[in-house]
């Protein structure tokens, strides 16, 4: 009679294993679907913006899909934040516009691979899956990808290492508790819209070896300081400008 009722035991045990491993997986068949989903949803509102863009739409509707973007890459990596917790890897990765990403041959230069917090597509970063506060990029990273950080309202500060010599097209858009920016000496390039609606930005700082930007006092110019770039939005006090010949459209 024990024996049995431990046969009886065993069986038990070994059927509520089941429907909770059943569980589990549905439940974790039902995150990546929502991850696909919001990956899907942001590539198609990507397009639309520079669509948008392209055909000089007004800048109130251009700001509409900006916030629009950064809204749904949030959620992204929330979701994905989520599903990482539970103890699983999220399967879909979000589509960027970059050219570097990864193609169906694959080559040592475009591999896509995770390194703690990040996200690469080679040495492209593609996506942030940290929890904020103060970020370093990767030394070795050489280009921020279009979005990466749109939307993440828990990144205060960034550093950005001399290996990187670009940042794309709204990285840190509605970063709104960004207050800090350190830039290496090897960017050469910086999107317009790298830096929209950062409300809490109040310093921009650039390495005094690089070529072609430079700052003062937190604010962004081109090498010489001929051109205005961007003002930090929450940077606040009296300001002169200095003896410039234009500003950015984008300031």
């Amino acid at each position: 009679m024990k024996t049995i009722k431990k046969i009886l035991t065993v069986l038990v045990a070994l059927v509520i294993i089941g429907i909770l491993a059943g569980c589990s997986k549905k439940k974790d068949d039902a995150q990546s679907a929502e991850i696909a989903a919001l990956a899907a949803e942001l590539k198609e509102m990507k397009a639309e913006l520079e669509k948008a863009k392209s055909g000089n739409a007004a800048p109130e509707e251009i700001a509409k899909l900006e916030a629009a973007v950064a809204e749904i890459a949030a959620e992204e990596q929330a979701s994905e934040q989520k599903q990482e917790a539970a103890g699983t890897t999220p399967e879909v990765s979000t589509p960027t516009t970059n050219t570097n990403t990864a193609t169906a041959t694959p080559a040592a230069s475009t591999a896509t691979s995770s390194t703690g917090d990040f996200q690469m597509s080679g040495t492209v970063l593609t996506k942030y899956r940290g929890k904020g506060g103060n970020v370093t990029i990767p030394n070795g990273a050489t280009a921020i990808g279009n979005d990466v950080f749109a939307g993440l309202e828990n990144v205060t500060s960034v550093n950005i290492p001399n290996s990187v010599t670009s940042i794309g097209d709204a990285a840190f858009n509605y970063c709104t508790g960004l207050t800090s920016v350190s830039i290496g000496s090897g960017v050469t390039n910086i999107a317009e819209s790298a830096f929209s609606n950062c409300t809490s930005l109040t310093a921009i700082n650039i390495d005094s070896g690089n070529t072609a930007y430079s700052s003062d006092n937190g604010v962004l110019y081109n090498k010489n300081k001929t051109t205005l770039i961007r003002f930090p939005e929450a940077k606040a006090g009296s300001f002169t400008i200095p003896n410039i010949r234009e500003t950015a459209r984008f300031t």
